[in-house]
């Protein structure tokens, strides 16, 4: 068994070992880390003109390579269609009132986005 395992099963940090402080696999000290190292290598990486995703040139505008964007919309469509299988909220994954695809929260959070959105046209 590795340590990576180890401390999956023990419900510890998998990049220190600490105890877990948050929802997820990693303590919130490491994934704040973590998630500052992937925004400035991300960045890096769109400046340079690679694919954020597999490091190869860019064949097209964006963050990502057309393989790889591939590959990222047939995990959303496959996710969604898993969270509408099951009455989960295509948004957030929390359940449903099995009428519509959203959860209240994120249905509430669409209509102000909405509201604000037609304040402007006006």
């Amino acid at each position: 068994m590795t340590i990576r395992e180890i401390r999956k099963t023990e419900g510890l940090c998998l990049y220190c070992g600490g105890k877990i402080d948050r929802e997820g696999i990693h303590c919130k000290s490491c994934n704040e880390k973590y998630n500052g190292w992937k925004r400035d290598h991300n960045q890096q990486y769109h400046a340079e003109g690679k694919c954020t995703n597999c490091g190869k040139e860019l064949d097209r505008d964006g963050w990502l390579c057309k393989e790889c964007s591939k590959k990222a919309n047939a995990h959303g469509r496959e996710r969604n269609a898993y969270r509408r299988a099951n009455n989960l909220c295509v948004q957030c994954g929390q359940p449903t009132d099995g009428v519509h695809s959203q959860c209240r929260k994120c249905l509430d959070m669409l209509a102000d986005r909405r509201n604000k959105k037609m304040k402007r046209r006006i």
